[in-house]
């Protein structure tokens, strides 16, 4: 009997930490691979794992745009025909890099989470500091140094950045994506 309490009690923790863990990333469905990492410079140095460097994608038709907070300027990705096929799911662009404090592949989706609630969609952007995104409608402002995406200014109803899976192997391919 005692070893039953205690396999039922070890099962139930176990699905709690389960679940906690889920939790963690957003609800919204994401999707996005890119396999020409090592040639957009912006991306590289955010891929390349210096904490602190983020680099956003934002789709613009036939191309991706990339911006990065350490890169000077912008670089413009033609899309192959392997990329249209590979359509995209994000809600307004992507975000990834490595914060500061917790130093793992980040991945977060551009659309500011205190608009979005209300069925509006604005785009984030960097701010002057460009180690925070700040939303010019709402005026929030998240940070870009943990992985939870904290909001540091602004509505304190608003929520946390939406959070995505991010890997890259290394070599040429970056994964985002969420169930």
């Amino acid at each position: 009997m005692r070893f039953s309490w205690s396999l039922l009690v070890l099962s139930l923790a176990f699905l709690l930490a389960g679940c906690d863990a889920q939790e963690e990333y957003s609800d919204f469905r994401a999707n996005f691979v890119f396999q020409q990492s090592l040639s957009v410079p912006q991306l590289q140095a955010a891929l390349g794992g210096s904490p602190g460097t983020f680099c956003t994608i934002r789709n613009s038709g036939n191309n991706y745009i990339f911006e990065c907070n350490d890169v000077a300027g912008t670089f413009t990705y033609t899309k192959t025909a392997v990329d249209q096929r590979l359509t995209p799911i994000f809600i307004a662009g992507i975000i990834v890099g490595t914060p500061v404090l917790d130093q793992q592949l980040t991945a977060y989706d551009l659309a500011c989470p205190n608009c979005n609630r209300n069925y509006i969609t604005r785009q984030l952007q960097f701010s002057d500091e460009r180690t925070t995104l700040f939303c010019p409608r709402c005026k929030c402002k998240y940070s870009l140094q943990t992985q939870q995406g904290l909001l540091v200014e602004g509505n304190t109803s608003a929520v946390t950045l939406i959070r995505y899976k991010a890997t890259y192997d290394g070599m040429n391919n970056l994964y985002v994506h969420n169930p």
